[in-house]
């Protein structure tokens, strides 16, 4: 994805813990927990924050893409997140550029 300081990659792992989903998205050397998160078939939701104000994100997952909608009060982007191949330890893990 692009920031202000250039290309970076955006790594969003999910995985269930007792019946219940959590999250994490991590962004360069950035890793901020997933809030609220909600899936429903193909759809995803979910919050994260940042400084002192939220992140929303919702999308759609449709094969190995989940396309993302990222909105705040500053910005709004959309986003492509690619599944990686899944590892013992990072099943459910996707980046995007």
């Amino acid at each position: 994805m692009e920031g202000p300081q250039g290309s970076m990659t955006m790594t969003l792992k999910l995985w269930q813990a007792d019946g219940v989903w959590k999250g994490q998205i991590t962004v360069g050397d950035n890793t901020i927990a997933v809030h609220q998160l909600k899936i429903q078939g193909s759809q995803i939701s979910f919050i994260t924050h940042f400084g002192q104000g939220d992140i929303n994100h919702t999308g759609v997952l449709k094969g190995d893409d989940l396309s993302l909608k990222i909105t705040s009060d500053m910005f709004n982007s959309n986003i492509v997140l690619h599944r990686q191949a899944a590892a013992a330890s990072s099943a459910g893990a996707g980046s995007g550029s």
